[in-house]
């Protein structure tokens, strides 16, 4: 039984996502192209500068897909080193229905990872949605 799973991260990208992706495609010893998706609604509210700034004063206000290009970027090395090509693939969120066909199109191309910037009942919906597609769902932003 082919299952998707969720790993609640912080409110922000965590590096520690980088390290799980790294695990579960791990081993690799030719080079081997890995991308991972990145769900996200362009009009999300919880971005609103006023907002952002009142939850969190004095962090960084940006969205995570920014965060996993960092964590990529200074993981370059050791990527080349397991003989891995890291690349993040946008996948618009206009609702769910039409992300989880854009999902599973891409888990038929090879795409196992996914980044969640969606709010908590859009992660919800789509982790329930996917649970007989074999990708591995990470929540990074969602409370």
């Amino acid at each position: 039984m082919i299952k998707a799973a969720i790993e609640c991260l912080r409110p922000r990208w965590h590096p520690v996502a980088v390290g799980a992706i790294l695990a579960a495609v791990g081993g690799a010893t030719q080079a081997r192209d890995v991308t991972i998706g990145v769900v996200a609604a362009a009009d999300d509210a919880r971005y609103a500068s006023k907002l952002l700034e009142k939850s969190y004063p004095g962090h960084a206000l940006g969205r995570p897909k920014a965060g996993a290009e960092v964590a990529i970027a200074e993981s370059g090395f050791q990527l080349g080193q397991a003989g891995l090509k890291v690349a993040l693939q946008d996948v618009p969120f206009d609702n769910a229905q039409q992300a989880q066909a854009q999902m599973v199109a891409m888990a038929k191309k090879g795409v196992r990872h996914f980044l969640l910037d969606l709010p908590g009942a859009d992660v919800a919906e789509l982790s329930r949605s996917l649970q007989a597609v074999d990708v591995l769902l990470f929540n990074v932003s969602a409370q």
